[in-house]
């Protein structure tokens, strides 16, 4: 299982500062993480979509009408067995 980071929030002077692992980081690097991790999310939608996974009516704008991830896998379960 993959070690997950853990991201709080803190007092830094009289303002407020984003923390992971305990550590004070830039906002560069928390508008970094935040990018990544949207494309991952939507990534997962685009694939669960293609193999024939519901998705919630939200999602429907990020799906793709045509399967983007070309593996075969996703085309044999929309046929059946």
């Amino acid at each position: 299982m993959t070690n997950l980071h853990e991201w709080t929030q803190g007092v830094c002077g009289d303002g407020a500062a984003i923390l992971c692992d305990g550590e004070m980081i830039t906002i560069e690097r928390v508008v970094d993480t935040l990018n990544a991790a949207e494309c991952l999310m939507v990534e997962n939608i685009q694939l669960r979509a293609a193999c024939g996974y519901p998705i919630k009516a939200i999602y429907d704008h990020l799906v793709h009408p045509v399967n983007p991830f070309k593996c075969g896998i996703c085309d044999a379960r929309k046929d059946g067995p």
